[in-house]
């Protein structure tokens, strides 16, 4: 779908499709209902004004919903530019790690060598706004992605450590190669071993 989205279909040898951004001449469905409805939304909708752009979205991803595949979805463009990112292993951004706490963004762990960690983020620090913009209600990949940006810009994030202060820092964002697992440390004697993961993150995990 060009820059507009992309179909995600998790499947070994899919067939090649040539995607041709036009209106077909034949069409079996009478789409009325569908114009219908969006206008009155568009047009009546309370909560106005409304974001035809997101609401564009939501119509594609419910009609691939309606397949009832599990393995194929619709991706947002900014959602697709999160997984493109994941499966190349490359990132452009303050490296750090994000997560949710009972509906609260918040730093899991920066990377080491990173903007954040040299600018003093710790995990568990609490991400109150995005550039200006409060984070209350937003999702993990919305944060992700507004976070995200062209290497050498800025990212204004204002952070709150437990019930402290808080703290408004300006974030270089830098283009972060590959992160590869750097250990692994095994105690035979307790049988547990210490993993730095692909995310920069220590865990122990209990070896079998």
């Amino acid at each position: 779908m060009g820059k507009s989205g992309y179909l995600f279909e998790l499947r070994k040898n899919p067939p090649i499709v040539t995607v041709i951004n036009q209106t077909p001449s034949n069409q079996d469905l009478d789409f009325s209902l569908f114009w219908e409805v969006w206008n009155m939304v568009g047009d009546d909708y309370l909560e106005r004004p409304v974001d035809r752009q997101k609401m564009m979205y939501g119509a594609i991803q419910g009609m691939v919903n309606a397949l009832g595949d599990p393995y194929t979805s619709y991706l947002p463009p900014q959602v697709n530019e999160v997984v493109t990112d994941a499966i190349n292993g490359t990132y452009k951004g303050i490296g750090a790690e994000l997560g949710l706490r009972d509906g609260q963004l918040i730093i899991v762990a920066p990377l080491d060598g990173s903007p954040a960690k040299e600018a003093g983020v710790l995990a568990g620090d609490k991400i109150l706004e995005i550039e200006s913009n409060g984070t209350v209600g937003i999702s993990l990949t919305e944060a992700v992605s507004k976070i995200r940006g062209e290497a050498g810009t800025l990212s204004t994030l204002k952070l709150q450590r437990n019930d402290n202060e808080k703290e408004v820092l300006l974030l270089l964002r830098v283009l972060l190669g590959k992160i590869k697992v750097m250990e692994l440390r095994i105690s035979e004697s307790a049988g547990l071993g210490e993993i730095l993961t692909l995310s920069g993150r220590k865990l122990l995990k209990k070896l079998m």
